[in-house]
């Protein structure tokens, strides 16, 4: 449902929603991003490693009167043919 949300008032796709905090002033989305496909932008293989997650804290539209925030994790990875982390 939270997935949907997103998806419907910012127009953010291919997201996993983890958790949702609901404060007096603010809404919190904790997400994470799932592509639908990774290829290395370097040699176009189609496999990849996850080589850790980073995360992003976004400001997204306003829900009624309070405000929003996404905070998403976003994961680096690593060709598995020219070991290019991107």
């Amino acid at each position: 449902m939270s997935a949907f949300i997103l998806d419907i008032t910012n127009q953010i796709e291919n997201v996993q929603v983890e958790n949702v905090e609901n404060f007096i002033d603010k809404i919190v989305f904790h997400a994470l991003f799932t592509p639908k496909k990774t290829s290395c932008p370097c040699c176009g293989c189609a496999e990849a490693w996850h080589k850790g997650k980073k995360n992003r804290k976004l400001r997204i539209a306003p829900l009624g009167n309070k405000m929003a925030w996404l905070i998403l994790g976003i994961h680096r990875l690593q060709c598995t043919t020219c070991q290019h982390v991107w």
